[in-house]
């Protein structure tokens, strides 16, 4: 926890994808020595994402979040609103990441909140996004086939979720995936 403190007061450049790799690596070394993966499940996911080119291994949490996020998606299809949903927003904000992280730097005594601040999160998702973005998450769910990031404007990450079965809009269009995104 030492290094990973210290690395937040010497550097707060969150639109370095170098740091924010540097920040994901000390954090998921935290969690290995301290045995808390199933404490900061979410956090321990996307460091691990982060890390691995593939990533086929998905915890209960990201399985729970990432069926949410299709049953959004297949609402939203059928609807043909193009709104979207609570949960995909979640999702494409990483809002559940930023929770596990607050909860991870108050238990571990370090009342830090340069990550969550509003600005730096946003610069934190989007360098983190394009660390993501040549690392696929394949098969979370029985009806995901993949989940993968695409390059984007300076601001904004878009995010691809790729079904196993096509899903029919209610007017019979057929949809092979979802496209969304978020922008700061």
């Amino acid at each position: 926890m030492d290094k990973l403190k210290e690395l937040l007061q010497t550097d707060t450049s969150f639109s370095d994808e170098n740091f924010v790799n540097r920040i994901i690596t000390e954090i998921r070394k935290v969690i290995e020595k301290t045995n808390t993966k199933s404490r900061y499940s979410i956090l321990n996911f996307y460091c691990d994402w982060a890390l691995h080119p593939r990533k086929d291994k998905i915890t209960q949490e990201m399985k729970k979040i990432l069926s949410a996020v299709y049953i959004d998606m297949v609402k939203d299809i059928y609807s043909g609103w193009g709104l979207g949903g609570p949960n995909i927003k979640q999702f494409t904000y990483m809002e559940n990441l930023k929770q596990d992280i607050e909860r991870f730097f108050k238990k571990n005594n370090n009342q830090n909140q340069t990550i969550t601040s509003n600005e730096n999160w946003q610069r934190f998702v989007l360098s983190l996004s394009r660390i993501l973005v040549t690392q696929p998450i394949y098969n979370p769910t029985p009806e995901i086939e993949r989940v993968e990031f695409m390059g984007a404007a300076e601001g904004c990450a878009i995010w691809v979720v790729y079904f196993n079965k096509e899903i029919k809009s209610r007017n019979g269009k057929e949809y092979i995936f979802y496209r969304t995104m978020n922008a700061f």
